[in-house]
């Protein structure tokens, strides 16, 4: 079953074993809400590795928000747009979905909008990258500028061009649970947990240039600065 489509938190299903003893999964959760072990390889499967390396100074080819309508009996649309880094939004304030594909295939990203949310993601598509929406009657896409962020919206985020490196203390900012990868070169993958609406809902991490974050199933989270 889909994440998404779960109403207790991943806690519930890190069940305890014999005596009060936890697994490990159960004891790394409850330090910093990081997920291990199978529900970690199955959550990471479903998309590609995001890519890094792709600058973008200005989407100077595109000033102007894009706006797509979807064609008559069409159910899924699919649209190609130069080279920048977009605001995704729908255009009608419906529900569906979005998901990102390069040329070779690979899904990037995924996401599904609820209608009464304020889901914006916010992704760097190539020019010969294909995104696919499903659902709504519309999307826009608005080119911003890769500039540091104080709010890490749902996307893909490279530290060091649309991020400053540092720690951060994170707070989701609507109720949900919000899905977090962080990508590192040369190191194995992380994926946290953030649940909306609880007394103590933060994560605190330390990003370095060159980190890859993604981050779904929210519109985004709010960033606290944490001073070393």
């Amino acid at each position: 079953m889909d994440k998404r489509w779960m109403t207790m938190p991943i806690l519930c299903a890190l069940l305890l074993v014999g005596c009060g003893q936890q697994t490990k999964e159960a004891e790394v959760y409850q330090l910093n809400r990081e997920i291990i072990g199978q529900e970690k390889e199955e959550q990471l499967s479903r998309l590609s590795a995001p890519r890094r390396g792709v600058e973008v100074e200005s989407s100077a080819e595109v000033e102007e928000p894009l706006v797509f309508m979807r064609e008559a009996n069409q159910m899924v649309q699919d649209i190609q747009v130069p080279t920048g880094r977009y605001q995704i939004a729908d255009a009608t304030q419906g529900a569906g979905e979005i998901r990102l594909y390069t040329e070779s295939g690979e899904l990037l990203f995924e996401e599904i909008f609820y209608g009464y949310d304020q889901n914006q993601p916010v992704l760097t598509i190539e020019e010969t990258d294909t995104l696919i929406y499903s659902g709504f009657e519309g999307l826009t896409l608005t080119p911003i500028e890769s500039n540091p962020l104080s709010f890490l919206p749902s996307g893909i985020t490279e530290v060091g061009l649309d991020l400053e490196p540092g720690t951060y203390q994170l707070i989701p900012e609507y109720y949900g649970v919000a899905s977090l990868e962080l990508h590192r070169e040369g190191e194995e993958v992380r994926l946290f947990e953030l649940i909306g609406n609880e007394l103590d809902n933060s994560v605190t991490l330390s990003f370095e240039v060159g980190d890859l974050i993604r981050l779904t199933q929210t519109s985004g989270l709010l960033m606290e600065r944490v001073e070393s």
